[in-house]
């Protein structure tokens, strides 16, 4: 039997409406892309989702060319530079992740280098040499609005393709989601945090949760080749979904109920599964011990910061409401508490496969709707454990938790039930304030302005600098909301994917399993 084409299966969320749309989709699908794209523009049914998808696309495309952030933005376009001239985008020794995203910006980079000249994408600001000197973190060298719309157009359309996903899935899988599909979409596509990391950071972790959610979507619907695939694409994306293999692994061997398939369809499942990886590795495999490299340079940094309780054992940061720098005595203890985070890591990649596994073992009679759901709660969890491990999680990191938090809220919902997704967003966000002051963004613009333009956003920047104890308590609040809000992530979704008779009972003490005894009849 013809197995149904992945991008067909994503697309028929939205199925036929009349027979004359049951002709062939053509090549990769572009009739089904033009009928469903004419159906997005004119039937009154999408007003709502037209209105979230122009003003989300309108900011940031406003933002995307007059806005750069701290010394990163300029290096992603000059490794994206670097990519076209020597194919290597580790040449520039500037891009610090997996080699997928400069890639994908190096045809829209190479437009205006072979019309205009490199000279065109980036220029001295001497400038901002004041504020470099005293923060050590702003670049004298800004990239040109046409660069950095070049850089950041493929992470605007991975923005607007999780938010579609976010309208297409849920009727699809039969979920029952806690609010309209329009809403789960504005809740993404109109996130604050997610317009600053792709419009502004140009960070690419809205393109690695997208490569995500498509690849388990490909294992629900058991294109397992598609899977491998986007999952590959996904680990040299961003090295963190190298963690979700385990669950690739029991959704081989189980899905989609208890009973393991034959062994010629297991084999046949793993063979392609692992092709697709194979086929999304294999364009990359000169920069696997790059790529090696990051993930353990990660896992051995020294600092403590970001979006983690870690940030009270900051020896760099000013501390808290004192305004005092940190002792350096509470390092070990800070060392203490990473470890317990990574075990608490560990255990969400392990145990979170292993309780998928279990469900889906112990009941075999679970709907379609419970096994999706179990699946998104197993990637949320082993998602979160691997920021708790980082001694220093960054905001733009929180934007792959965001969509699996959407997805895996409970229906109905009360919008108290939204607390930890407004709340870890917005302390991602004052995190990314807290660094430099908002306005450090509009370097790239103010320097259309000329000199007057970058001496006022010097001055700013400056003031805000010098003020250690505003720095400090709103770097703290940042990182101690954000870091709280990671460990309840943690905790809830391990006990939503927690069997339910693995749990302890209500009633039940510590150390007395002893039921209580029944009451004495009158």
């Amino acid at each position: 039997m013809r197995r149904t084409p992945f991008y067909r299966s994503v697309l028929s969320a939205e199925p036929p409406r009349s027979p004359s749309e049951q002709e062939t989709d053509g090549f990769l699908g572009y009739r089904r892309w033009v009928r469903l794209a004419r159906r997005f523009a004119l039937e009154p049914q999408y007003r709502r989702l037209r209105r979230i998808v122009l003003v989300g696309l309108l900011v940031r495309l406003l933002l995307a060319p007059v806005s750069s952030w701290d010394f990163d933005t300029p290096g992603f376009v000059l490794s994206g530079i670097s990519t076209v001239y020597t194919g290597n985008p580790y040449a520039s020794s500037l891009w610090a992740n997996p080699p997928l995203a400069p890639y994908l910006a190096a045809p829209l980079l190479a437009i205006p280098t072979l019309l205009w000249g490199p000279q065109s994408l980036v220029a001295v600001a001497s400038g901002v040499a004041p504020v470099t000197v005293v923060t050590g973190v702003n670049a004298t060298f800004l990239p040109s609005p046409i660069a950095l719309l070049a850089w950041k157009l493929p992470l605007l359309l991975a923005d607007l393709g999780v938010a579609l996903l976010l309208y297409l899935l849920p009727p699809r899988l039969g979920l029952q989601v806690p609010f309209s599909r329009e809403g789960l979409a504005a809740a993404w596509f109109l996130n604050p945090l997610v317009i600053w990391s792709s419009a502004v950071h140009g960070e690419v972790d809205s393109l690695a949760i997208l490569l995500v959610l498509l690849s388990l979507y490909a294992v629900i619907t058991e294109h397992w080749y598609s899977a491998g695939l986007l999952f590959g694409l996904g680990v040299f994306t961003k090295a963190y979904p190298l963690v979700l293999l385990p669950l690739l692994g029991v959704a081989v061997a189980l899905w989609p109920s208890a009973s393991p398939p034959p062994p010629r369809q297991w084999l046949r499942r793993a063979g392609r599964l692992a092709a697709g990886v194979a086929v999304g590795v294999v364009a990359f495999l000169s920069f696997l011990p790059q790529t090696f490299g990051l993930i353990v340079s990660k896992a051995t940094n020294p600092n403590f910061g970001g979006m983690s309780l870690l940030i009270l054992y900051n020896r760099i940061a000013p501390g808290g409401a004192t305004g005092h720098w940190t002792v350096p005595t509470y390092i070990p203890t800070g060392l203490a508490v990473l470890s317990v985070f990574r075990i608490m890591a560990v255990l969400a990649v392990l145990l979170g496969a292993g309780f998928f596994a279990w469900r889906l073992w112990r009941r075999p009679s679970a709907s379609r709707q419970e096994r999706f759901h179990w699946l998104f709660l197993a990637a949320l969890w082993a998602i979160v454990g691997v920021l708790l491990s980082d001694s220093v999680p960054q905001p733009e990191n929180v934007v792959a938790l965001l969509p699996l938090m959407l997805l895996t809220l409970p229906a109905p919902a009360r919008w108290r039930r939204l607390a930890p997704y407004v709340l870890l967003s917005g302390a991602g966000l004052l995190m990314y304030w807290a660094f430099l002051t908002p306005l450090a963004m509009l370097y790239p613009g103010a320097a259309l302005a000329g000199p007057a333009g970058v001496a006022w956003v010097n001055g700013v920047v400056l003031a805000y600098v010098h003020s250690p104890l505003l720095h400090g308590v709103l770097m703290t609040c940042a990182g101690v909301v954000g870091g709280a809000m990671l460990l309840l992530v943690w905790a809830h979704s391990g006990w939503l994917l927690l069997p339910e008779e693995l749990r302890p009972r209500r009633g039940e003490v510590s150390g007395d399993r002893t039921a209580p005894a029944p009451a004495t009849p009158v």
